[in-house]
């Protein structure tokens, strides 16, 4: 919840404290379920590995001022092509330890630590995919504050990389959202796609193309135009009645909890990056790849850490 809504850990247990309260589960005889502004300051850390604790502490300190003596002694971890958050990690570092910072360094660090990091952090928070599209309306609002010129360059990047505002996964999100009224339109625009499906029939496979994305609305909902877009129903809804369709708007869809960001989707990353550094051109690099994935298949490796462990 403090993640979600940038509460304060004091600020969250007094909610949480509150609302166990008027539950009558914390009563005057019975305190033993109070929580603690620091037990939840621990949990918070529970899920998060040495990197992104590293992030979030360091990022902390750029905010009040303070840095720590354990945390001026921890190490930001080696860059990698896959982890990004130890490039973040070094130039914060790099911020922190320099007196007069160059305007470009304190860009970047203005940069991480109101858009990147609180990003970061909102998908590690909300990491399934009914998520997905909430967490890109989060980034683009952040963008907001921004100057214009920044918002250009970064909003090209949002616009090539908007694979969640696409229709079929806003509909899947807006089925499993607490609205409502968003869920109506949801099962209302599906069942409009089911009853004018055969203008798509002579279309084999759908096409997935990016929506233009309008970076100025106020909702998730509004990401996309509705009117214009070429929309076409979310392969998980397909073969749902029409009964449990429309049972959708009394209660949100309970959709199992698929993962918005996969570890495949990092090896990829990694492998592209890597072609991209050793070879020019798009057909070089699209060659490479097909290289290394076939060589893979055909002469795996095994080694793994308990293959070395004594």
């Amino acid at each position: 919840m403090c993640d979600r809504y940038q509460n304060s850990d004091r600020a969250g247990a007094a909610i949480a404290n509150a609302v166990l309260q008027d539950y009558g589960i914390i009563t005057q005889e019975e305190d033993s379920q109070i929580i603690d502004r620091n037990k939840l300051h621990r949990s918070r850390f529970s899920n998060l590995n040495k990197d992104e604790k590293y992030l979030y502490n360091i990022c902390h300190a750029v905010q009040t001022g303070i840095c720590s003596s354990e945390l001026a002694s921890m190490q930001p971890g080696p860059i990698h092509h896959t982890r990004w958050t130890t490039l973040a990690n070094r130039i914060l570092r790099s911020y922190i330890s320099t007196i007069h910072p160059t305007p470009e360094l304190s860009w970047l660090v203005n940069f991480i630590v109101n858009c990147y990091v609180p990003v970061w952090f909102r998908i590690k928070s909300n990491p399934i995919c009914t998520e997905g599209p909430k967490n890109m309306f989060f980034a683009i609002s952040l963008l907001r504050d921004l100057s214009e010129s920044d918002q250009e360059v970064i909003c090209d990047v949002i616009q090539r990389n908007s694979y969640f505002c696409h229709p079929e996964n806003l509909l899947l999100s807006m089925l499993a959202d607490n609205d409502e009224q968003i869920r109506q339109k949801a099962v209302n625009t599906i069942l409009d796609i089911r009853i004018n499906s055969s203008l798509f029939r002579a279309i084999e496979i759908r096409p997935f193309n990016l929506p233009s994305i309008r970076f100025t609305v106020e909702t998730y909902v509004d990401m996309i135009d509705w009117e214009t877009s070429f929309i076409t129903e979310p392969p998980f809804t397909r073969y749902l009645s029409k009964e449990v369709l429309i049972n959708c708007v009394r209660a949100p869809l309970e959709i199992p909890a698929y993962p918005c960001h996969t570890q495949a989707v990092e090896r990829t990353i990694q492998l592209i990056t890597e072609s991209s550094c050793s070879v020019t051109g798009e057909d070089a690099r699209h060659g490479l790849i097909l290289s290394t994935l076939t060589s893979r298949e055909k002469m795996p490796a095994f080694e793994s850490k308990k293959d070395y462990a004594c």
